[in-house]
């Protein structure tokens, strides 16, 4: 082969591969824009009330079979249907692969069986709609969480045990409703009949009635029985403590699938500044909506409520933050920030910085895209991060010491830093483009303009090599440079 054959076999390969990278970042985007849709607050709280729609129409039909043949009973069917199945769709987009995709909807794909029409002449199959539940349950204790300073220790667990149980006697109702019809409930009130057989074989651990005969009656005692089992296995305390363990940690409920979290903040470390850097990024406007991760080598996260936190959009790991699986299960690929502070918790301060050090430089070799920001208590390692390209590194101890000295000097810097430094009052520090109509236009020159047209008082310019001039005398602005401005909002220099 010459080498002009071997130069195009060579420019072929580079075609194959630029080609297989566009496919790669096209799913990757596609992906990411269906989690955003699917993980929407406002798309969340619309399919937990069409759970809710689902269920009273479940029990309506129960109860009056008469109404599920009316118009209006099947179009809000047939919507619910559609939603339903654009929203396992965008799960599907939203999967890395067709094995995780079933391993998290498979409740959601069993529940939506009933309402296609190949199956709705199965009447026993309409039960299935009840695993519907389990999801509405997901949402539910998520959300509970921010109210668990309201109740006793355990209580969220104690509402998942009698959701549980309440599942059961639903499932189990319907179940023998629809199958022993005419069979073993071939007297009285069936639907009534067939609760309390349900109820009764629940608590008192045996059939309280005769045998079913359909198959589908004897899977559904077989269900009560081994529930009841359980029930009253909680109650003596035998299997109670494990029950609750794995509950909390999601083994039975779904535990929290971190790769469905996108844009996210991951906070490295724990002590005693975690709460109030947690309460400041959720007042700030940009962050407010995002999900947060903290990885902490600690037992138990603490409920950080009364200290102003949202624990619906906190999650925890237990684990060392330091090992890359660890941080890898927290999606650190399409984390937006991650902050590693200083964990001194029974280590010592030297091995706190290192621990810091390998962190931050280990999340910037897996995310180059994020922003990092790493807390040393020692300077001398400032350094690493530095060559590392760590975004922000703050030196708490020297920090604390800088301020301790102009307090002593001047009374107004703590309260002037107290209102700059804290995102939930006041004004605050924003880094902004300059309008078009700025750029070419000297430091001094613009002062009035920023105050007058966007009520912010500009103090400093940032270049794009990342250089920072604060008040400069004479200095005139560039195209990439950045605005630093003190306001009240974050002003709106581009459309």
């Amino acid at each position: 082969m010459d080498c002009n054959g071997l130069e195009g076999l060579k420019m072929l390969k580079v075609s194959e591969k630029t080609r297989e990278l566009t496919d790669v970042r096209e799913r990757d985007k596609m992906r990411r824009f269906a989690r955003r849709i699917i993980h929407n607050k406002f798309l969340e709280l619309f399919i937990f009330f069409l759970i809710i729609i689902t269920f009273v129409l479940f029990l309506v039909e129960l109860l009056s079979p008469s109404a599920s043949s009316s118009v209006w009973f099947n179009a809000l069917n047939c919507f619910i249907l559609v939603v339903f199945s654009v929203e396992i769709i965008f799960r599907r987009i939203a999967s890395k692969s067709f094995k995780e995709f079933i391993g998290n909807c498979w409740i959601d794909i069993l529940a939506l069986l009933p309402f296609l029409s190949v199956f709705k002449q199965m009447s026993f199959l309409k039960i299935l709609r009840i695993f519907r539940l389990v999801s509405l349950a997901i949402f539910s204790v998520r959300h509970l969480r921010s109210f668990s300073f309201l109740f006793k220790k355990k209580m969220v667990e104690h509402v998942i045990i009698m959701f549980v149980i309440l599942f059961v006697i639903i499932f189990a109702t319907a179940s023998f409703f629809y199958c022993e019809q005419g069979k073993m409930l071939n007297s009285g009130e069936p639907l009534e009949n067939a609760f309390w057989i349900s109820v009764f074989s629940l608590f008192a651990g045996e059939f309280a009635n005769s045998f079913p005969e359909t198959l589908g009656g004897k899977l559904t005692l077989l269900l009560v029985t081994f529930a009841g089992m359980g029930f009253f296995a909680l109650l003596t305390g035998t299997v109670s403590a494990f029950f609750i363990e794995r509950v909390r940690e999601g083994a039975i409920l779904g535990k929290v699938n971190f790769n469905d979290l996108d844009d996210h903040v991951i906070i490295c470390g724990w002590n005693k500044n975690v709460p109030t850097v947690l309460m400041e990024l959720q007042a700030h406007e940009e962050l407010k909506d995002r999900d947060f991760v903290v990885i902490a080598d600690v037992p138990e996260l603490p409920d950080m409520s009364h200290a102003g936190v949202d624990m619906t959009s906190v999650y925890f790991i237990s684990q060392d933050f330091v090992n890359v699986e660890v941080l890898k299960s927290a999606n650190i690929e399409h984390a937006s920030i991650a902050i590693i502070v200083a964990d001194t918790n029974h280590r010592t301060e030297i091995d706190a910085d290192a621990r810091t050090v390998l962190t931050a430089l280990t999340i910037e070799k897996l995310n180059s895209r994020i922003y990092s920001c790493a807390e040393l208590i020692h300077p001398e390692n400032e350094s690493h991060l530095r060559i590392g390209k760590v975004d922000a590194i703050v030196l708490s101890t020297n920090m604390s010491a800088y301020i301790i000295t102009q307090a002593a000097l001047k009374k107004s810097v703590i309260p002037f830093y107290t209102e700059l430094l804290r995102p939930s009052q006041g004004n605050q520090i924003f880094e902004v483009d300059f309008p078009s109509d700025f750029v070419g236009k000297s430091f001094t020159e613009q002062l009035p303009l920023w105050k007058f047209k966007y009520k912010a008082l500009l103090v400093g310019i940032q270049r794009s090599n990342g250089d920072v001039k604060i008040n400069p005398d004479e200095c005139i602005v560039e195209k990439e440079d950045k605005a630093i401005v003190i306001a009240c909002k974050k002003p709106r220099t581009k459309d």
